[in-house]
């Protein structure tokens, strides 16, 4: 089942053709977009939770004013505890509902900042974005999506909170063991390797470069014995630490390095703090370069995961001292 949150006034266009292309794919009855069914006298909470909890993955459609959009009395509707897009989000992030923001309209992921801190753990979700150029084509692609299931080393989107890095529970299919592990900001950095307590078992996981929050790694048969002889899998849900030098934005990262102010002015060589065993960038400043203006290092940011050789950008913000 397949249910859709978004907010009428922001995306119900986007929406709606989104909603008639999964129908057609899927059928109507697995796929849920309005709560207009909730009977009279019902607890809309409830139903929020009941449906959301019957559902494999949750799309949330994110517009351009998803975030900032506010009530007749000017509060912004996520601080709002009943309003129905967050009851519906976070409804799913606690069941460990699949949560998949669908970018609309040229909207950008919002970030922390931008929502209340019930919400955070929604903004490091991956998002998937709808082109208005070739929407049927960009739907055919989040389809797809939906359904490759979780491989080794593969990135899904499930909610990661942090966790002591012991099992912590069962999956609905038998033998099957969930766990979630923290990592550091430094360990995402570089391909690494982890030794896992399961159930006494000591089980060793490789975690590619670029991991981020969200990320499910499967390990086949290290998950429970069955009666029959078969072993269920081992599913890990990493949690990635925020880093106290540079703030991640999906492969790009951003830092900010301080310049002598007579550097900036004549020109020089800055270096910002170590990225893992590539050790610190070195980056060179033009002759009459601003305070606080912005540097991209293009091929210098996040490991793209399962692409060795690849990386994002890393822009840096250079400040005078």
């Amino acid at each position: 089942m397949i249910f859709i949150c978004y907010r009428r006034e922001d995306s119900v266009g986007h929406t709606g053709r989104l909603f008639d292309r999964l129908v057609q794919h899927y059928g109507r009855e697995r796929v849920f977009m309005d709560l207009d069914g909730i009977a009279p006298g019902e607890d809309f909470v409830e139903a929020i939770q009941r449906r959301v909890g019957a559902c494999d993955v949750e799309l949330v459609v994110v517009g351009p004013a998803w975030a900032r959009a506010a009530d007749s009395a000017g509060r912004r509707r996520l601080e709002d505890p009943d309003d129905f897009v967050r009851l519906e989000v976070l409804a799913a992030l606690n069941r460990d509902v699949r949560v998949i923001p669908v970018l609309v309209g040229g909207a950008v992921m919002p970030g922390a900042a931008d929502v209340p801190d019930a919400l955070r753990a929604f903004v490091r979700r991956q998002a998937f974005e709808l082109s208005d150029r070739s929407f049927h084509d960009s739907v055919s692609r989040l389809i797809a999506s939906l359904e490759t299931p979780p491989q080794t080393s593969t990135t899904t989107v499930r909610k990661a909170p942090a966790a002591s890095g012991r099992a912590t529970h069962s999956s609905p299919r038998r033998g099957d063991v969930w766990m979630d592990l923290d990592v550091t900001f430094e360990e995402s950095l570089d391909d690494i390797e982890k030794e896992l307590d399961i159930r006494g078992r000591t089980v060793k996981l490789s975690i590619p470069a670029g991991v981020d929050s969200g990320a499910t790694l499967r390990v086949p048969d290290q998950g429970e014995p069955l009666p029959d002889g078969d072993v269920g899998d081992l599913y890990v849900v990493i949690s990635v630490r925020e880093s106290s030098a540079f703030a991640r934005e999906g492969v790009d990262l951003h830092c900010a390095v301080d310049v002598p102010a007579a550097v900036l002015k004549a020109g020089g060589v800055a270096s910002t703090s170590a990225l893992g065993t590539r050790g610190a960038v070195e980056f060179t400043i033009p002759p009459g370069t601003k305070d606080g203006a912005r540097l991209q290092l293009a091929g210098r940011g996040m490991p793209v995961l399962d692409a060795s050789g690849t990386f994002g950008d890393l822009y840096v913000t250079v400040r005078a001292v």
